[in-house]
């Protein structure tokens, strides 16, 4: 466990850490302020991807779509295992995606990245759009019922995604 400081106010904030490879800060939370009534904490242990454009025809033929259905598949089957009900009340979601080191840097680069944002590709709105598209019917009822979301990408020794899912 440990303590920062609230954005929106002056008392301390206290989260454990969520995982034993990931850590959380509290600084900036979006629902600091809301009337939350749940959270579901989710740890999906894939390495992120980005969404990509399919067409019908395309998700049968395209490498990288199959790729990317396999992907969607295995965060669907870590939400089922989580949770139990889809939701139909209005949700914050704050997703954490750990992204892996590329293995060309040298020890010390690595050892400087981990848990430093990371600013290169894939865009985090199509990183986003998987992990949403894949908990529609399994952690809400359909993601138009997301009315707030606060992402980040870092740099993870194990890739990984972390969802906290608020009932508001």
């Amino acid at each position: 466990m440990f303590t920062t400081k609230d954005s929106y106010s002056t008392k301390p904030v206290t989260k454990q850490k969520l995982g034993a490879k990931h850590s959380y800060t509290a600084n900036g939370s979006l629902v600091s302020r809301l009337g939350v009534r749940s959270v579901k904490l989710i740890s999906i242990p894939v390495e992120p991807m980005a969404a990509v454009r399919m067409t019908q025809r395309g998700k049968w033929m395209d490498p990288s779509a199959n790729r990317y259905l396999a992907y969607k598949n295995k965060i669907g089957y870590q939400l089922r295992k989580e949770v139990n009900q889809p939701t139909d009340t209005a949700v914050a979601v704050e997703i954490t995606f750990y992204m892996p080191i590329p293995k060309s840097w040298n020890p010390k680069r690595r050892n400087e990245a981990i848990g430093s944002y990371h600013m290169i590709k894939p865009d985090i709105d199509n990183l986003i759009k998987g992990c949403f598209d894949a908990a529609n019917g399994i952690v809400w009822k359909d993601d138009k019922l997301v009315v707030m979301c606060q992402a980040r990408k870092v740099y993870s020794e194990s890739p990984g995604i972390e969802m906290q899912v608020h009932d508001i």
